[in-house]
């Protein structure tokens, strides 16, 4: 089983639209971490930058991977 850092909820599919449905993070996005220009927010590191890359990029390949076998071809 993968690492999860958010629980994934579900997805659906629309009018030609795919998307994923993830928990809500009190904390903020991803985004907002790696772009904040908020002096009160910690900046990461460019190894946590790298991690978290490299964590997206496997969650990335691994939904692929199973939303191909469960969803059905075009």
């Amino acid at each position: 089983m993968a690492l999860t850092i958010v629980e994934f909820i579900g997805y659906c599919s629309e009018h030609g639209q795919r998307l994923l449905i993830y928990e809500y993070c009190s904390n903020g996005s991803l985004n907002e971490a790696l772009h904040s220009e908020d002096e009160f927010k910690t900046r990461l590191t460019w190894n946590a930058c790298i991690r978290i890359a490299l964590g997206a990029a496997r969650a990335l390949e691994f939904r692929s991977f199973i939303f191909t076998s469960l969803v059905y071809p075009a």
